[in-house]
């Protein structure tokens, strides 16, 4: 596989938003991405349609609802901030 068809950043059935108490409030559910090297992705939306929220989650600065982000095929919650920078 050459490297620009290495997956970097994936996540499959996640869903992002906030939890207020024991609620749980779902901005956007059921993401599946796959993100490969060398590639160019964009996210387009309203304002208030969660961008900002599932972009936070796919860096590990917000835990998911449910769901997993996998960072070079490790989930993202179990690295450590060093890593994710890089």
């Amino acid at each position: 596989m050459s490297d620009f068809n290495k997956i970097l950043l994936s996540s499959s059935k996640l869903s992002v938003g906030y939890k207020n108490g024991q609620e749980k409030i779902i901005i956007v559910e059921d993401v599946n991405l796959s993100l490969k090297k060398g590639t160019l992705t964009t996210m387009v939306g309203i304002n208030g349609s969660g961008k900002s929220t599932l972009l936070r989650t796919l860096a590990g600065l917000q835990n998911p609802i449910s769901g997993e982000v996998l960072l070079e095929k490790s989930p993202i919650k179990t690295l450590d901030a060093e890593i994710k920078a890089k």
